[in-house]
């Protein structure tokens, strides 16, 4: 694992908590469901920069 898969991890882990904290998440069910949200936000913007880098990287 790369320091930027650490990197986005580590932001997808604390958008969760911070998530969780801030809803009152208490169902495993419903934490789960913020796990997976906040890990697809985090690599879709990923994926989404690293387009934009490779498009400017062309001009």
């Amino acid at each position: 694992m790369n320091s930027q898969e650490l990197t986005a991890d580590l932001f997808r882990i604390s958008l969760r908590d911070e998530k969780i904290r801030k809803d009152k998440t208490q169902c495993v069910d419903d934490a789960s469901i913020v796990h997976y949200s906040a890990g697809k936000e985090v690599m879709n913007a990923i994926v989404f920069n690293l387009e934009f880098i490779k498009l400017d990287k062309r001009f």
